[in-house]
């Protein structure tokens, strides 16, 4: 494979080097999937596929493995291949076939067995299950398998449309036994009445696994939640995993913080773990290097992070009075102003419902019935929309420091002594009522010393109240 990747990789053709790499994710995902992935390669080399490219792609669609550029390139790379490669494709699709009449994947008996384990140690014959997969394939291969041990199944994926998905969840609200869903299907659902996710493909980024868990791990959850990761032993990727949980778990409880998505941004973190993981498949022996390496950068990330907690926090814990303080912040509500606000600003269409809103983006993406507030959500009349939605997300990190036309102020004190550092802001306060409004204007300056900057300051700043 490492000869294939690095010829693919001199004749600058990436998408075939990845698709090598995907190749063995489908592999260790099941038989099912990399079997049909290859079947579908086959009809396309074959030329007797004539509908749309997405049909074909749909079990790439599902993950975050590629980017729309990539998939254009990676389906063209799956239609071109020789007379000889053709041959080798025939005879593993055929081998796949022979091993899925052997029976089962040894990873899928394992499901099996720990669901009757949960099941038993919970006393609760009617225990529901939350599944995660990467690829269609071996969510339907789940299905059937599942259903045919008289469990009830419901699948969700990224081709449902929001009716759909409503009904998926009332479903496994309902008396469906287990869910089977892919990350492109889990987003925006609430899933709390179940406590028990299981990972049956594991995701490249650490950020997508807590955000399978943040489906149930919710409020209104009255159970410990209980995750389960699954990983074929022996392998670069469980290898891969393990270090990098152990070493992400180290730098949470040095700064004190709960979730690697509080010190990773998602975007670009899913990139850089795919690289990882890439490279470490590749050029396995190169593996503690590149844990190294990614080791220290998620360190400096940490740092800068917390830096910028303690600029604004002053490095002080937040007290009960705090957290009821910040409970009380509307945030949904300033989501939906965002979200609204920006989409009527560049003249996409925000329609009113019912139970929500109707949104369209500016990539022609249509959202139905959507909601800002948990409490609706919840219902399952429509879905929940919030920052970790990554549309959502890319308006907060895009939010300009000053509006178009806004006047930028600057200022520069020539004989303030080199010695006062720290951060200088000014405020505008204002207290309107029904029959007045005041207003003052308040200069900040905050330093991490205790040196009598107060003092300092009234030589050149002095305050002025309006």
């Amino acid at each position: 494979m490492s000869r294939g990747y690095n010829r693919a990789i001199r004749e600058k053709n990436y998408a075939a080097g990845f698709l090598m790499v995907l190749f063995q994710k489908l592999l260790t995902s099941s038989t099912a999937a990399i079997r049909s992935t290859l079947e579908k390669r086959l009809i396309l080399l074959n030329e007797q596929f004539d509908g749309d490219k997405e049909e074909i792609l749909s079990e790439f669609l599902e993950t975050d493995l590629m980017d729309e550029t990539e998939v254009k390139e990676f389906y063209q790379t799956m239609r071109t291949a020789g007379i000889e490669e053709i041959e080798k494709i025939r005879f593993l699709v055929d081998l796949a076939k022979k091993c899925e009449e052997l029976g089962p994947d040894a990873k899928t008996e394992a499901l099996l067995e720990l669901i009757y384990k949960f099941s038993s140690e919970e006393g609760n014959p009617e225990l529901k299950f939350l599944i995660f997969t990467e690829f269609t394939a071996t969510q339907k291969m789940l299905q059937q398998y599942l259903e045919n041990r008289g469990f009830t199944v419901a699948i969700l994926n990224g081709s449902l449309g929001l009716e759909e998905r409503i009904k998926v969840q009332r479903d496994f609200a309902g008396a469906v036994r287990v869910l089977i869903s892919t990350d492109a299907g889990g987003e925006g659902i609430n899933l709390q009445f179940c406590h028990i996710v299981i990972n049956y493909d594991i995701p490249w980024s650490p950020v997508k696994l807590e955000q399978r868990i943040g489906r149930v791990d919710r409020i209104g959850q009255i159970y410990p939640v209980k995750a389960v990761n699954f990983l074929l032993k022996d392998t670069v990727e469980s290898r891969v995993y393990e270090v990098l949980q152990w070493k992400l778990q180290k730098i949470a409880e040095e700064f004190g913080v709960d979730k690697t998505s509080d010190i990773l941004d998602s975007s670009e973190a899913e990139s850089e773990f795919r690289n990882l993981y890439i490279n470490a498949i590749v050029y396995p022996e190169k593996l503690d290097e590149e844990l190294e390496r990614i080791t220290e950068d998620l360190l400096e990330r940490a740092k800068k992070a917390k830096e910028k907690w303690d600029i604004v926090h002053g490095g002080n814990n937040i007290t009960n009075e705090d957290a009821e303080r910040i409970l009380g912040i509307p945030l949904p509500y300033w989501v939906e102003r965002m979200v609204t606000g920006y989409l009527i600003s560049i003249n996409r269409k925000v329609e009113k419902t019912l139970f929500g809103y109707n949104l369209t983006w500016e990539d022609g993406e249509i959202m139905e019935n959507i909601t800002f507030s948990a409490d609706e959500g919840s219902k399952g009349l429509c879905e929940h929309l919030t920052l970790e939605n990554a549309k959502v997300m890319k308006l907060v990190k895009n939010l300009p420091l000053f509006v178009q036309g806004e006047k930028v102020p600057s200022v520069y004190i020539k004989e303030l002594p080199s010695a006062v550092k720290g951060y200088w802001s000014l405020w505008k306060i204002v207290l309107s009522t029904a029959y007045s409004q005041k207003q003052r204007i308040l200069p900040l300056f905050r330093v991490s010393t205790k040196s009598n900057v107060r003092k300092i300051l009234s030589n050149y700043l002095p305050v002025t109240s309006m």
